[in-house]
Formats: structure tokens, C-alpha cells, sequence
């Protein structure tokens, strides 16, 4: 499906439609978003970015099940995507195919990956938007189809990754290994499978904590500054704090603009700079 269409911006604000994918419901949509109400239905595709000035939006929709009590304005989600590798797993893929044949290696839902993203590595490497995936059945074999196809032919011995469209579904506290924050909430509290507008990018006056995506034990530590110096918590059970090379690998979701006010317990400004 392909639509042209001129970008303007209204008000202020500019709205950046992502490729068509397989089940984007709402593609299309130009009407300029409140960015803090939620809904029960899709408005735009996940993934669909809005900005306004300075600040930057996305799109995305709470997990059926999470933690009430890290929903509301100001709180920081994590994606639910994750990815999968498979050694061998390119079955049918011409030169300049958009639609191959990948086997994945057991049972997987329809359109699971569309809007998504396949990487190759072997004979070539590359990467390519998934605009459709078809149904995974009994041997595990699936179409998806490109964005664009590969300059050669791939062969079966070539090894795959598969990730999903990391809006989709998002939520307080996931249990995946290195689930990554994807955006701070703007409605003042989120239910579940309700879909809303993250704020990923710009000014922020009420940030409750830094988020980090390291560590043991479900991978939710926070991060904290003592004295000055960054460091970051061994465990969501534990007060033993890791060293700054363990700090070095977290995820930076922002900056803090300069302060006199030591109270760091409440809601804190912010510039975010995870999606900009």
C-alpha cells in the first residue's frame, strides 16, 4: 500500500507515518493527537511518531497485564519485543525477492513480526522492514514479505534474526532479558491494553526516576546519584550498588537540566533523548 502525502506541520506539530505494515490499523490517520489521552482503540499504527516543537511522541499500546502502580503521567515503560535468532533458518529467498521463506523453527502467530524487523547474516547481510509474516504451522516454515529485497540470493545455510515491532506492546516491568525503555506516559494513568502516547524525546517536567535495563533479577534496577556519581543498584532486593563499569553500559533515556534542589524523591525535569 502506498499513500504520498506532504509534511506539514500544524500548530506546531508534524505527524511521521510509518511504512504499512500487515495489521497497522489506523495507517493513514493525519489528525493532529492529543498526546495526553488514551483510547481503546487504534488511532494510528504502533510505532507512529508525533512531534510538537521540540518534544517527540510515539505511539503504543500497555500490556493486558502490568503493574498499577507504575502507570500513571510521568513513569517510563519498557518494550515487551523481544528477538529471535535462528542458525539456518533462510529456506527461499530469490535475488531481489521481497517475499521469502524463513523457517522458524516452531509454532508462531500471524503478523507477530509485522512492522518489524529481519536481519540475514552468511551468504549476505542485511536488514529489512517486515511488512507482512504469514502463520508459522507444523513445520515451522513462514513467509514474511520485505520492504525490498535482497542484491542476491540467500541460501539455507544462512542464519536469521527476527524482532518485533517494539510498540506493539509495552508495559512497567517485563520479564525478557535487556528490555530497553521506550517512552515516558503523558495520559495520567494507563490501563491495561489501552492505547496512548509515549513522550520519548524533548523537555519532560516530571520524570519520577532515571530508568536503567541492566542487571539481575528481571532486569528492573534504577538508577540513583549519590554524592555526585552515577550508580545503580545490584538488585531490585538489594542496597549493594555496582561499580561505574557496570554503569557504563546502561541506557541513557536523558539529561537533567542544572538544579539547587537536592530533593531527588519527586518528580524530576528532564530532557529525554531516547527517540529524538
Amino acid at each position: 500500500m502506498r499513500v504520498n502525502h506532504e509534511l506539514r506541520s500544524n500548530d506546531g506539530g508534524t505527524i511521521y507515518m510509518l511504512k504499512w505494515y500487515q495489521g497497522a490499523d489506523g495507517w493513514g490517520n493525519l489528525d493532529l493527537p492529543d498526546v495526553y489521552a488514551a483510547s481503546t482503540s487504534d488511532l494510528f499504527p504502533y510505532g507512529t511518531i508525533y512531534r510538537e516543537g521540540s518534544r517527540t511522541f510515539v505511539y503504543t499500546k500497555m500490556g493486558a497485564t502490568n503493574d498499577s502502580a507504575y502507570r500513571s503521567a510521568g513513569y517510563l515503560l519498557r518494550t515487551k519485543a523481544t528477538y529471535k535468532s535462528v542458525s539456518s533458518g533462510m529456506q527461499v529467498a530469490a535475488l531481489a525477492a521481497t517475499s521469502i521463506t524463513v523457517n522458524y523453527g516452531e509454532a508462531c502467530a500471524l503478523d507477530k513480526y509485522s512492522g518489524g524487523i529481519l536481519g540475514v547474516y552468511g551468504t549476505s547481510y542485511g536488514s529489512r522492514f517486515i511488512v507482512s509474516q504469514a502463520l508459522a504451522g507444523a513445520t515451522y516454515d513462514m513467509v514474511l514479505v520485505l520492504d525490498v529485497g535482497f542484491p542476491v540470493a540467500m541460501a539455507t545455510t544462512d542464519n536469521i534474526t527476527l524482532l518485533e515491532n517494539r510498540y506493539k506492546e509495552v508495559n512497567a516491568y517485563v520479564t525478557e532479558e535487556y528490555a530497553p525503555y521506550v517512552g515516558m506516559i503523558m495520559h495520567h494513568q494507563v490501563t491495561a491494553s489501552e492505547r496512548s502516547w509515549l513522550q520519548c524525546g524533548g523537555e519532560n517536567g516530571m520524570c519520577f526516576y532515571w530508568g536503567s535495563a541492566e542487571g539481575d533479577d528481571g532486569n528492573l534496577f534504577h538508577m540513583f546519584a549519590v554524592h555526585g556519581a552515577v550508580q545503580m543498584l545490584a538488585s531490585n532486593t538489594s542496597t549493594a550498588v555496582y561499580g561505574s563499569n557496570v554503569v557504563g553500559a546502561c541506557q541513557c533515556i536523558g539529561y537533567r537540566p542544572s538544579y539547587t534542589d537536592a530533593d531527588m524523591s519527586g518528580g524530576q525535569q528532564i530532557f529525554l533523548t531516547i527517540l529524538n
